[in-house]
């Protein structure tokens, strides 16, 4: 008899990467997403909106630094996810894969000062939530998720188209 390895809760995964990447929450599925290279792809638009600078290209999760310690399975499932959960902004939806994840959602942009914004998207139970996403520099962003059940900062890396 095959034994499956139980799924990572949905809530862990959600709360493990802001956007859930955010809030766009980390759902079980079955696709894969491909292994970029390394390093930054296409810089974004020189100037321009927050929210603009977002599109185009995919980012791929590099790092979470949580508020408070996470139980071992979090940071086990967190560091399983380190490299190869990306997302792409295409304007309107926002698109997350991964091992094993596949999310696709609406959001919206608001309070853009360029350098920074926060964005909100509903979870898959319908509740938006919210996230702060700051460049830290052309091809990295920091997002930060107060929100989740568990709150602390992601680092996203530009990877290209």
């Amino acid at each position: 008899m095959n034994a499956r390895a139980p799924a990572p809760p949905r809530r862990a995964l959600r709360a493990a990467l802001p956007f859930a990447l955010l809030a766009l929450a980390l759902v079980p599925a079955c696709s894969r997403s491909g292994q970029a290279g390394a390093g930054a792809g296409a810089a974004p638009p020189p100037g321009g909106s927050c929210g603009q600078r977002l599109v185009g290209g995919s980012w791929r999760f590099v790092g979470f630094v949580p508020d408070r310690p996470l139980p071992p399975p979090n940071a086990q499932e967190l560091a399983r996810l380190h490299g190869a959960v990306r997302l792409r902004f295409d304007g309107s939806r926002a698109i997350t894969t991964g091992p094993g994840l596949e999310h696709i959602g609406p959001y919206q942009v608001y309070a853009d000062d360029g350098a920074s914004c926060r964005i909100s998207a509903p979870d898959d139970s319908g509740i938006v939530t919210e996230t702060h996403v700051r460049f830290l520099d052309p091809n990295h962003i920091e997002v930060v998720d107060q929100r989740s059940g568990v709150p602390g900062r992601a680092t996203l890396e530009r990877t290209g188209p």
